[in-house]
């Protein structure tokens, strides 16, 4: 695990940037309009879901899965 991913990523980012001569406005850019989060959950796996919805899943992608599992919908 890192500690601060996501200020290690922002600082390699405008360690490239540099490196790569990239114009200021490209570091200005990153700096103002991207975010670079430390902090993330982990989606919650329930498993395989219960019989009657992995059937009906099942049949409407037209082909079974036995590893299939389920989580939570993921956003920030």
């Amino acid at each position: 695990m890192l500690d601060r991913n996501g200020d290690t990523l922002r600082n390699a980012v405008r360690k490239y940037a540099e490196d790569w001569e990239l114009p200021e406005s490209f570091q200005e850019w990153v700096l103002q309009h991207n975010r670079f989060l430390n902090s993330l959950v982990d989606r919650i796996v329930t498993g395989y879901p219960d019989k009657e919805q992995a059937e009906t899943w099942f049949e409407e992608w037209g082909y079974k899965d036995e590893l299939l599992n389920t989580a939570e919908p993921y956003h920030l």
